[in-house]
């Protein structure tokens, strides 16, 4: 599953890594990708920021499709997005789906954009 999972965004999403050298989403991306590990199977940032159209103060949308969503991996998220606002002050969002249930939400009007417009970190 979760091979098709990756496989899929691979197709649809943009992998243009230049995004890397914003230090909030170099710095969000090393810390999900570090403490999520095995159960992490995408991150994908989305958006204003994604689209290059972000103002200032706006947000940093991202989607975390993980193996397993429980109450654990949602507060270590939490955890990280704290740290962004304490360190940037910025704000993040994050969607936290499992992979299982990509295929149905990817049809919805969110999932559409975030194929759309959406870079694959």
């Amino acid at each position: 599953m979760e091979e098709n999972v990756k496989n899929s965004l691979l197709n649809s999403i943009s992998q243009d890594q230049e995004i890397l050298k914003d230090p909030i989403v170099a710095f969000f991306s090393e810390k999900i990708k570090k403490i999520l590990s095995k159960n992490l199977t995408a991150l994908v940032l989305f958006g204003s920021r994604a689209r290059g159209d972000n103002k200032i103060h706006s947000d940093y949308d991202f989607l975390i499709l993980v193996n397993k969503k429980d109450h654990e991996t949602k507060d270590k998220i939490i955890d990280i997005e704290v740290e962004v606002l304490d360190q940037f002050e910025k704000l993040t969002s994050s969607l936290v789906w499992e992979d299982k249930d990509w295929e149905l939400k990817k049809k919805f009007p969110i999932g559409m954009n975030i194929l759309k417009e959406g870079i694959l970190l």
